[in-house]
């Protein structure tokens, strides 16, 4: 009625990253007075990866940026769908009323200077400094924006901070969209998506938080797609923002979709973001590590806060409700095989080989905070489909009163049942879909089963090593257990302290085994801590104790006359009575 538990497997996973600190080369930074453009030049390239336009009387932006490997175009000036968007560019929707996402020019901006700041290196630096204008074309804000670009060969990093300045009381309107906005070259039926940290896209991702959005778009000419991804800082406020994608993939973090935002005269806002531009797959968890570099946050913390903001706004779905808004590939179909009530609180499932589901349904387990509920009517449950219509029609209960079952696997004769912390065996002998009621009894411990502590080979048993552990158990019953320890199996029939004679075996010779000196033994479980004096010829200790159902631990111990430790009991049988 006793099962052992195995010890756990555990795995690691070692994620790439997207921040590379070496450089391609160095990078020239010019000026064209003409054109009114500041312009990023590799060595021995003729055209611009990057160039920022700086005229007079028109808003900031950047267009266009180069693919790092020189395919394609990112960013888009004037799309027919959007004229007014421009490459990459910031522009809020309403400021006092006057709407600087949608007019460009028209007197609404006027630039103040436009300064290299480092002109060649392994990174440039750059900035331009702007006046917003009211109707009257008089100023209501200075803008700053710094920029600065490094080269890695495969990818460009672009650093941005950007100040506003107010130069009287300024209110940021509520909106769907406004502030930073990148265009990029959409076109209708071209293979690409909008994808956010929390792995929403498109539709779904419009006016989600996120700490970052990537945008990816297979270009004319290009096997694989270009992107550029932009991260959210921590120090930002509405930190993480709400993002604006639209249905031709324009996107971009704006605050005004929580709400109005007011900036007092004389105060200055400052944001800051972060650009990845490269080409190939999207490697979410190596984006998201590479924001970590960027940002310093050392956990992902704000990610878990985000999902549980999500699933709090869920609206829920019935199974039916569930099916109906799944999208399968060309020739595939979703059925709804079970749901409430046939099943509750699924945690875990399996398939026999009958084409059965066993599901294990835990009803203990409740939050992180709160813990177990120890409801106590847990089980595991067999559901068929009799008539082969892709539906489960038959329910079995196999067990129940489990405590916090956690994964199931069938074979062998019976079930497989994770439940925490113990690895249980539940025989079905007979195969009447019912978990048989004598489990493993009599069991058998070995030291090969001790937690944490290795005693795998006989020869380890044979020199009678000094060690010990603890078996962590699953008590199925209450009852009354006979307990019996000892240094050798049964079939053995040997004392306890004797030597055991050579052995040969099919694969090789196992050497003698060493006399021990020991004089008494020693258990503790449960309530259980006895100890008990032995003759040179016992061939074991045994011992009668009352257990609860539920979890215990099992110690043994053999013991020198002084009551020094020898060795713990490498066998223990174990039977209710």
């Amino acid at each position: 009625m006793i099962s052992r538990l195995h010890l756990p497997c555990l795995a690691g996973l070692l994620a790439g990253t997207f921040l590379h600190t070496a450089s391609a080369g160095p990078l020239t930074l010019r000026e064209d007075a003409a054109t009114h453009t500041l312009s990023v030049f590799r060595d021995g390239v003729a055209a611009p990866i990057l160039t920022q336009n700086a005229r007079p009387d028109f808003r900031p932006y950047l267009h266009p940026i180069v693919a790092p490997d020189g395919k394609g175009v990112l960013t888009e000036f004037s799309p027919g769908h959007h004229k007014h968007q421009t490459g990459l560019y910031w522009g809020f929707t309403s400021v006092n009323g006057r709407d600087y996402f949608h007019n460009p020019d028209n007197n609404y901006w006027r630039r103040v200077s436009s300064e290299l700041v480092i002109a060649r290196g392994a990174e440039v630096k750059w900035s331009t400094v702007y006046h917003l204008l009211d109707a009257a074309g008089e100023p209501i804000m200075a803008e700053t924006q710094l920029w600065t670009m490094h080269d890695s060969g495969d990818r460009y990093l672009l650093d941005l901070e950007w100040k506003g300045e107010a130069l009287i009381d300024l209110t940021f309107a509520k909106k769907d969209y406004g502030g930073l906005f990148l265009r990029m070259p959409w076109r209708a039926g071209m293979v690409g998506a909008a994808i956010n940290s929390n792995r929403q896209s498109n539709d779904r991702a419009d006016t989600q938080r996120a700490i970052w959005v990537d945008l990816g778009l297979k270009l004319e000419g290009r096997t694989d797609l270009a992107h550029i991804a932009i991260f959210d800082h921590p120090q930002n406020a509405g930190y993480p923002q709400p993002w604006r994608i639209d249905r031709q993939l324009g996107v971009g973090p704006s605050r005004s979709i929580l709400g109005d935002w007011t900036l007092a005269k004389g105060k200055t806002e400052i944001i800051r973001h972060q650009f990845v531009v490269y080409s190939g797959p999207l490697n979410d968890v190596a984006l998201t590590e590479a924001w970590k570099a960027y940002t310093g946050e050392a956990s992902d913390s704000v990610l878990w806060g985000l999902a549980k903001s999500e699933s709090k706004q869920a609206v829920f779905l019935t199974g039916e409700q569930a099916v109906a808004k799944m999208t399968v590939p060309p020739g595939l179909e979703v059925k709804l095989a079970a749901s409430e009530p046939m099943i509750t609180q699924p945690m875990a499932f399996c398939w026999d080989d009958r084409g059965r589901m066993w599901v294990a349904e835990n009803r203990d387990y409740e939050t992180r905070r709160t813990g177990f509920s120890n409801s106590g009517d847990s089980r595991i449950l067999i559901l068929e489909d009799t008539d082969g219509d892709g539906k489960f029609d038959k329910r079995t209960v196999f067990m129940e009163g489990i405590p916090f079952p956690a994964a199931i696997a069938v074979g062998f004769g019976g079930l497989w049942l994770g439940a925490p912390p113990n690895l249980l065996f539940v025989p079905d002998r007979n195969h009447d879909d019912q978990a048989d009621s004598a489990i493993e009894n009599p069991s058998l411990l070995t030291a090969c089963d001790w937690w944490n502590v290795f005693v795998d080979q006989q020869g380890q048993v044979r020199r009678g090593e000094l060690k010990n552990g603890v078996w962590h158990l699953e008590v199925a019953a209450a009852g009354d257990y006979e307990i019996e320890l000892r240094r050798w199996p049964r079939e053995a029939d040997l004392p306890l302290a004797a030597a055991a004679p050579a052995a040969k075996l099919t694969d090789g010779d196992l050497p003698a085994g060493a006399a021990l000196p020991i004089a008494r033994a020693r258990i503790k479980i449960g309530a259980t801590d006895e100890s008990l004096p032995l003759a040179p010829e016992s061939r074991h200790a045994t011992y009668r104790v009352r257990l609860p159902a539920g979890p215990a631990e099992l110690q043994t111990w053999f013991l020198r006359t002084d009551g020094s430790e020898v060795c713990g009991a490498y066998y223990v049988y174990v039977k209710k009575i």
